[in-house]
């Protein structure tokens, strides 16, 4: 269900009200998808770098680099300490 609501979100993010849409990405979205940054689970980190590129347009370049930036050094960092094994 997780990995469903995860991918779900950019789609869900784009059809909000230009008025609201960042306010929403910014306390409801993004919070989330720190939590989850550190989940040990290659599927949701996956399911994260999906949103996560699903995001960056929808916010755009200045604000991808002030709240997303971070998020995808995390996982990067992340995902190479898994070594070969991660896909």
């Amino acid at each position: 269900m997780l990995y469903l609501t995860f991918s779900l979100s950019p789609e869900f993010c784009s059809n909000l009200s230009p008025d609201i849409k960042e306010s929403v990405i910014m306390t409801n979205i993004l919070p989330c998808v720190k939590d989850l940054v550190s989940d040990a689970n290659q599927h949701v980190k996956s399911a994260l770098a999906s949103v996560i590129m699903g995001l960056s347009p929808i916010l755009g370049k200045d604000k991808y680099v002030i709240y997303i930036n971070d998020i995808c050094v995390r996982l990067r960092q992340l995902c190479s300490n898994m070594g070969p094994s991660w896909p």
